[in-house]
């Protein structure tokens, strides 16, 4: 009576969001891909009647987790931009709603509709925690899927998330570059 839940883990860039778009549509490039794995979120699959989005964004322990990880030479360039995105009151006006749900008419208008918020030019782009896609798309209505941003994702709270996804999986899809 419960749906199958489907995770599809791997490092950064081992192209899980490429997979996806392959095993559920044809191989159309519906779901977006990270183009920086700085900038990956976890992106949740799921059926619904309406079709939707929901935008999770970063909240202050997750700000915390990025400025400790700020502190390491190997990844501080990258998580300056984030950090200084922080700070920007329009940023921290958004952060506040904690969510924002976007809604979209067609399969084909998910890219489009998430451009700001996951595209490597989106405006919202540094402080998005995880997507929801909830689509009116037969072929999933009995699976939920999760496309993670990699187990090696360098914001240890999307890793963290990614790791308690993993133990809620009836399947894994582990992915190689």
């Amino acid at each position: 009576a419960r749906k199958l839940r489907i995770g599809i883990v791997g490092q950064i860039k081992a192209g899980k969001s490429t997979f996806l778009n392959c095993l559920l549509f044809g191989g159309k490039d519906i779901l977006p891909k990270a183009v920086l794995p700085i900038t990956a979120c976890l992106t949740y699959i799921s059926y619904n009647q309406k079709n939707y989005v929901e935008v999770e964004f970063f909240q202050e322990d997750d700000i915390e987790d990025i400025k400790r990880e700020a502190e390491d030479p190997k990844y501080k360039r990258e998580y300056e931009k984030i950090l200084k995105d922080i700070e920007k009151p329009e940023m921290r006006q958004k952060m506040k709603q904690k969510t924002e749900k976007l809604e979209f008419s067609d399969i084909s208008d998910i890219k489009e509709t998430l451009k700001d918020y996951i595209s490597e030019s989106g405006k919202y782009i540094n402080i998005v925690k995880s997507v929801s896609i909830n689509i009116n798309y037969e072929p999933i209505r009995y699976i939920d899927i999760v496309d993670t941003p990699g187990l090696n994702d360098p914001i240890v709270s999307r890793s963290q998330k990614t790791k308690k996804f993993i133990d809620t999986c009836d399947i894994l899809f582990l992915l190689s570059s």
